[in-house]
């Protein structure tokens, strides 16, 4: 064999290699599908305030321009957990290069600009004015409570039932008194700021991997996140998207874990299955939450990874490529 020849025939060989390995990286099977999905765990608080112990937590700001269960400490808040979906990928499309990285969504409570208010003062007052009622209504309650304890007797049904409630009012007639001092000082201030509190956790195989937020586009509500570690199992498939868009139309692949926000922190799995949906005329994909959550991955019939589902609609490859390349 000439030397000419053995060269063809090598260069042949690494075209048939690298064809394979790019179709292989553009087209996933189902188990392909599936292994890319990983379960992603967020807690979202929110703080008002000016710093030290100038501060108020709160879960989210409510139509009436009120703070919803503010409080002196973001335990409670961040005890309350939110499951969605979310994929493996790799920051260059075609290479190896997940160390970690994860795409989703941004948790609903999150997803826009406008849960955090412009005007903190205004919201900080009419709370404060919500919190008097609401003591004063704690008081009422105290009040009947002691009452009751006060003409009954151990031996009596539902004297033990009555007795804990009424502690408990006291815990949240305290808590509520506390938050109103602190509210009061706030209005003191001539500024205050409002900030917004996400802690990310990916779980794997029932370990909890704990993450950092590497960037997050409200535009198209998504999220990067990367494992401290910058590991990603070994079994998992990282996703690659390709930096140019793909017409997403008629019948497609969900891939995600189903019941995320029915099932109780024990018993959340992390093994995904492939749901069939349609894109409806005006390119959104609308899919139950029980089935598809914000952050599942989205495949052509074909295996083809098209983009992200953000729970409007689909999220473009490109658009997740450009996050990724452009990470900082």
């Amino acid at each position: 064999m000439s030397k000419g020849m053995k060269w063809s025939l090598l260069v042949a060989i690494v075209l048939v290699a690298l064809t394979v390995y790019v179709l292989m990286c553009c087209f996933s099977s189902q188990r392909q599908m599936r292994n890319s999905v990983v379960v992603v765990q967020s807690n979202v608080w929110y703080s008002v305030g000016t710093g030290a112990n100038k501060v108020v937590y709160f879960a989210q700001s409510l139509h009436d321009s009120t703070f919803l269960a503010p409080c002196t400490t973001p335990k409670a808040l961040i005890e309350t957990p939110h499951f969605t979906s979310g994929f493996w990928a790799n920051k260059l499309a075609l290479l190896p290069t997940s160390s970690g990285r994860v795409v989703t969504a941004i948790p609903d409570v999150a997803a826009y600009k406008d849960t955090l208010p412009s005007d903190a003062i205004t919201m900080t007052q009419k709370t404060l004015t919500k919190l008097t009622t609401q003591t004063k209504q704690l008081k009422r309650e105290i009040k009947e409570t002691d009452y009751y304890i006060k003409v009954h007797g151990v031996q009596d049904e539902g004297y033990n039932a009555v007795a804990t409630y009424a502690q408990t009012l006291r815990t949240r007639l305290k808590e509520a008194q506390n938050v109103q001092q602190r509210l009061a000082l706030l209005l003191k201030e001539k500024s205050l700021r409002v900030l917004r509190h996400t802690r990310y956790t990916v779980l794997v195989d029932g370990k909890a991997l704990p993450t950092r937020c590497l960037h997050e586009d409200q535009q198209w509500g998504l999220c990067l996140l990367q494992t401290t570690d910058r590991q990603t199992p070994w079994h998992a498939n990282a996703l690659s998207a390709l930096p140019w868009d793909m017409s997403a139309a008629g019948e497609m692949r969900v891939a995600s874990v189903p019941g995320l926000d029915l099932t109780p922190l024990s018993v959340v799995k992390d093994s995904a299955m492939i749901w069939v949906a349609n894109v409806e005329t005006d390119g959104r994909l609308r899919m139950h939450t029980t089935l598809g959550q914000a952050g599942s991955p989205v495949f052509s019939s074909w295996g083809r990874f098209i983009g992200m589902y953000n729970g409007r609609g689909i999220v473009p490859r490109n658009i997740i490529a450009q996050m990724l390349w452009n990470e900082k």
